[in-house]
């Protein structure tokens, strides 16, 4: 019991240690806009566009204060803490749409969900990583399908996110449709994912991936009547889609 006990009174020390560092970062982050507000101020028009957007940031900073029960969400905190920021409060209604609880969605609808933001609104540099750590189960895998043009800088930058605050990784899954992909190589790819399902790390993939592994599969099922050695390669291919679940 004295053990239990303990091990409250660290838990709450630690959250409370948490919560002052993410509110001491945002202090840190309205001086620091202040002083560039005034610096622009004292160097150009105070009406022109730089100094509006300026003033702007430093009217959100005022106002940004945490948006959630850190009781229900200790996963926000604990990436607030490691990125130095707050949500804000689109990014917590966006998550809360998923009735996320104990760090799982808890609405299984949702999964099927389609959430939309503007730009800047913290899809891929919030959102994602949040959403790619929710299972701790390992019972699924979290796949995250971005734009081509986006594959280099966000693995980058997810990679350092989920590293930083839960200790997790990253697998980038690329598949190019020239390249015929054969068991041996099908069978290599399904033990990554189930690898990566163990280690709880995150797919990161592109729809053009997605796209050239159902072609190849659907090309397999077309020649399967003429070419019965195909078998193992369709296998393959079911073997993987039966281990990937879509963010």
């Amino acid at each position: 019991a004295n053990n239990l006990e303990q091990l409250n009174e660290l838990y709450n020390h630690l959250i409370q240690f948490l919560m002052l560092n993410t509110y001491v970062n945002q202090a840190k982050q309205i001086t620091e806009n202040i002083d560039s507000v005034i610096k622009n101020v004292n160097k150009s028009k105070p009406n022109s566009i730089e100094s509006q957007q300026l003033i702007s940031n430093m009217m959100q900073s005022f106002e940004n204060f945490r948006r959630y029960k850190v009781s229900e969400h200790i996963e926000y905190l604990i990436f607030e803490y490691f990125m130095g920021i707050l949500l804000r409060d689109i990014q917590v209604t966006a998550l809360d749409k998923l009735k996320i609880q104990d760090g799982n969605i808890g609405d299984e609808k949702a999964l099927g969900g389609v959430l939309e933001m503007i730009m800047g609104a913290g899809k891929t540099s919030v959102l994602l990583p949040l959403l790619s750590v929710l299972d701790i189960s390992g019972d699924w895998l979290n796949v995250i399908v971005l734009p081509e043009a986006l594959i280099a800088s966000m693995s980058e930058q997810l990679s350092f996110q989920l590293g930083t605050a839960f200790s997790r990784g990253i697998y980038v899954l690329a598949v190019d449709r020239q390249r015929y992909l054969s068991a041996n190589d099908l069978n290599l790819f399904y033990d990554d994912l189930v690898k990566a399902r163990k280690d709880s790390r995150t797919i990161v993939t592109t729809n053009s991936t997605i796209q050239s592994l159902f072609l190849s599969f659907i090309d397999r099922l077309s020649r399967y009547q003429d070419n019965k050695n195909l078998k193992d390669e369709i296998i393959g291919f079911m073997n993987i889609f039966s281990i990937v679940s879509i963010l």
